[in-house]
């Protein structure tokens, strides 16, 4: 089509001003725009509205049409793929005045951020919370495809990339970055220009090894290929003395140099099954470093992930499930390894003359009130104060995370009564549809 010519202004310098003049605009000013440059000329297009000229950004596009008669027509349209439309007056009609506007907005947003964490989506409000009791505070969440990236402000870039690594519920979720939000640029060259001259200055030589590390993840292979032939250090995918990282939000890259975080420090701990993790944090969560002395029971053990834990913090533990442990958690020192149902445990008086300072239940059962069942059949063998820990596992979960919540409140609930200080977390290492409840067991 002859009359349409589509501009997409991907930074700063592609900017074009419209004219303007005194007469009624035929532009149209679009508030935040949900599509690209191409599916708004579609979108008008589609309508029998001619457009001769698309900018689009994040915030904000301006649509110029033919005439008069095609803009009145997109001005009355409804329900189109932004919040709102008007004409473009002009005071708003310079691009380039608006579009440094919104850059401004952009930097002032950032100037505040020296760190990022990657996350899946489905994590980003337990990690930030995480990250929150550490002192570290999320200034804001960026949609980077199907993940989140949490621009954060931390006392120490370095320190959080190593520490956030070195941690054992976030290392398999979160991809630290060091990033310094004083100083954005406006594009991939200018990124890449930034992070040599970072490189340069952060090097011990060419035998210094760097590795990239960027959000979303494609960038790097272009941040990468632009940094090849550089002298004063090498790239180095693998083991690394430097980590070079680059975020993009919105038009923004922010980068950062760090010292790589150990190898050894960083690696995710060998475990019987990937549930020591939950069990780690929620007894981080009820603030329990030290089960020393402690006799504990974990039902539904198998593998052994919950009664690993439990052993590594000091306590002695009854497991109780009809699947095999582990050989390496089975064979310690302070395990017995009732191989049965919990209720035929019972029955069969496997339990008799046990009482016990930890009751954990991490297990799969076909209804999530049998975990809160589980608890109360248990009763005669808990000592008053006993630490209890049960996930509750809902059989129909939602995508939202409030409905979850909202669907698992009954079962804790049920809870409140029989323990002191309950607590229901959807923690980081647990799935969408799990929620740990942590308390003290109030029986006599």
């Amino acid at each position: 089509m002859a009359c349409i010519r589509v501009v997409l202004a991907l930074s700063l310098t592609r900017i074009n001003a419209l004219s303007t003049t005194a007469a009624p605009t035929k532009t149209l000013f679009l508030a935040k725009p949900t599509v690209n440059a191409e599916a708004l000329l579609q979108h008008f297009a589609a309508h029998g509205c001619c457009v001769t000229d698309v900018d689009a950004h994040t915030r904000f596009a301006f649509v110029q049409f033919e005439s008069d008669a095609d803009a009145n027509r997109a001005l009355a349209l409804e329900n189109g793929p932004y919040r709102e439309a008007k004409r473009a007056h002009a005071s708003i009609n310079d691009r380039n005045a608006t579009a440094a506007a919104a850059w401004d907005a952009l930097c002032a947003k950032l100037r505040g951020v020296t760190a990022g964490a990657v996350v899946p989506r489905s994590h980003a409000d337990r990690v930030a919370a995480r990250l929150a009791a550490r002192g570290h505070e999320t200034l804001a969440v960026e949609q980077v495809g199907v993940e989140r990236l949490l621009l954060l402000r931390t006392r120490d870039p370095a320190a959080f990339a190593a520490e956030t690594s070195a941690d054992a519920v976030l290392a398999g979720v979160c991809v630290p970055l060091a990033l310094d939000g004083h100083k954005p640029v406006t594009d991939v060259a200018a990124a890449a220009d930034e992070i040599d001259e970072l490189l340069r200055d952060a090097s011990a030589g060419a035998s210094t090894r760097v590795r990239v590390r960027t959000s979303p993840p494609a960038l790097a292979a272009e941040i990468t290929r632009r940094l090849e032939g550089a002298t004063a250090y090498a790239l180095a995918p693998g083991q690394a003395d430097l980590e070079a990282h680059v975020a993009v939000v919105d038009r923004a890259y922010v980068c950062g140099v760090v010292a790589a975080p150990n190898r050894e420090q960083a690696r995710r701990k060998q475990v019987a099954s990937r549930a020591y993790f939950k069990l780690e944090e929620a007894l981080d969560l009820a603030g329990v470093e030290d089960l020393h002395g402690s006799h504990a029971l974990d039902l539904g053990a198998a593998p052994g992930g919950w009664t690993e834990s439990l052993l590594d913090r000091g306590a002695s533990v009854v497991a109780v499930d009809p699947g095999a442990l582990n050989e390496s958690v089975g064979a310690r020192p302070g395990v017995r390894h009732i191989q049965k149902k919990s209720q035929a445990a019972r029955n069969d008086g496997d339990l008799d003359g046990e009482r016990f300072d930890v009751f954990v239940c991490d297990m799969c059962l076909h209804e999530p009130g049998d975990a809160v069942a589980a608890l109360e059949a248990c009763a005669p063998h808990l000592k008053p104060g006993a630490l209890v820990v049960l996930a509750i596992k809902l059989t129909q979960p939602a995508k939202s995370t409030a409905l979850n919540d909202k669907r698992a409140e009954p079962y804790v609930e049920r809870l409140r009564p029989l323990l002191d200080g309950a607590a229901a977390h959807h923690l980081v290492a647990s799935r969408t549809r799990e929620r740990t409840v942590v308390g003290r067991w109030r029986g006599s």
